[in-house]
């Protein structure tokens, strides 16, 4: 049996360069799955892999109020970053 890996709203903001108001709204507007588990009253968690085909729909349909360099990898964002400073 394959193990789950799971996210926490933090780390999905992180990861693909959103904000994390940006992670809730998208959950409430259904573009993000709904949270896997409340494990406490501040411990949300995603399965990793639903969140990585829900981006991935994002990205293959893209909605004009959002660009693609809102979906950065966090290492690219990283790498971006910088050469940024000189």
């Amino acid at each position: 049996m394959a193990e789950i890996n799971y996210m926490r709203a933090k780390d999905i903001a992180h990861k693909y360069g959103i904000g994390l108001s940006t992670v809730w709204k998208w959950v409430s507007e259904g573009k993000l799955p709904q949270a896997y588990a409340k494990l406490s009253q501040k411990c949300t968690v995603w399965n990793a892999e639903e969140v990585e085909r829900a981006i991935q729909i994002l990205h293959e349909k893209p909605i004009a109020e959002y660009n693609n360099l809102n979906f950065r990898d966090s290492s690219e964002r990283e790498d971006h970053d910088n050469s940024e400073v000189a």
